[in-house]
């Protein structure tokens, strides 16, 4: 249904439209319904109906509350939906499941109050490369369709209610550059799958509950560029291999079960701008010295065993 976008800019589209839209293109109605039911489900009721959102009258372009993006450039002279983005609207409701029906590119609800789970209809959109969810009071657990988004780049669901543990089916992303989950509520351990994701360079996950799990398999990430797992339960010794990823700026594994000493090839990371290896139980390596010449970037506070908190 999506085709390849040509010269023509994206142009902002009220949800609602009935009119001819630019160049004489027109919304399908079967798009039109999904939006109205949208707007019924999150409560979004100040929608003027009556205008062409294309057009930039009304107040449909003036606020960026209300950003719903269209592609006007199909053959056939006919509209379609590609973004929906919501941040900060407030908005109560649950994630309308008729999202399922849009070939969207984007999907941002950050920063509302949304409550319930992430429905599995989301997984229907292949075409989907970045989805927003966080700051909200979403719950349940993560549906293992999210592992239907092959195309998506960008997956954050921070601040949330979720529960149950993080679905193998993450793995299926191989394109996924951002994957941010950071106390979220849900549960260890990281998914061993994680480990063929070579495009990520921001993962973040934090503050997971569950039993005790071993330092997942990042070696084949070299893209990395933050590195956050705080909290999550993890034992055992810091894999060396993590020195190896040379482009790493941020590194934080704090507030885990860790122990051994410090891998000494962390001093190749020249480009690390924060290392926060605190409330482990590390113990000093050979290179330490490398470490204190960067105290103003590295947090080793209660690393230690045998007494050399620093």
């Amino acid at each position: 249904m999506m085709g390849v976008f040509s010269g023509f800019p994206l142009l902002f589209l009220l949800p609602f439209c009935f009119a001819s839209l630019a160049f004489g293109a027109t919304l399908p109605e079967d798009e039109v319904q999904a939006l109205r039911d949208i707007a019924h489900t999150i409560g979004k009721k100040n929608w003027n109906y009556s205008v062409d959102p294309c057009t930039g009258k009304s107040n449909w372009n003036s606020s960026e509350k209300n950003v719903v993006t269209c592609n006007c450039s199909f053959v056939n002279h006919t509209c379609h939906v590609v973004s929906i983005d919501f941040t900060r609207n407030y908005l109560n409701g649950t994630i309308p499941k008729q999202l399922g029906t849009l070939n969207l590119v984007n999907i941002s609800f950050l920063g509302n109050r949304l409550t319930g789970p992430i429905p599995k209809e989301l997984g229907n959109i292949t075409t989907l490369k970045a989805l927003v969810l966080e700051f909200n009071q979403l719950s349940g657990s993560l549906p293992l369709e999210l592992g239907n988004l092959t195309q998506i780049e960008k997956l954050h669901l921070t601040s949330n209610n979720f529960t149950g543990e993080l679905p193998a089916t993450l793995a299926r992303l191989t394109i996924l550059k951002e994957l941010v989950m950071q106390g979220s509520g849900l549960s260890g351990p990281i998914p061993s799958g994680i480990s063929i994701l070579r495009n990520l360079t921001d993962l973040r996950v934090t503050d997971l509950n569950g039993s005790d799990s071993w330092f997942p398999q990042l070696n084949n990430m070299t893209k990395l560029v933050t590195l956050i797992l705080r909290s999550c339960n993890i034992i055992g010794s810091l894999p060396e291999n993590l020195g190896k990823l040379t482009n790493l700026e941020v590194l934080d594994v704090s507030y885990n079960k860790l122990t051994g000493p410090i891998p000494s090839i962390f001093g190749d990371l020249r480009h690390l701008d924060m290392l926060d290896l605190s409330y482990n139980n590390l113990s000093i390596g050979n290179n330490i010295e490398e470490l204190q010449c960067r105290q103003e970037t590295v947090n080793l506070f209660a690393s230690f065993s045998n007494g050399n908190s620093l």
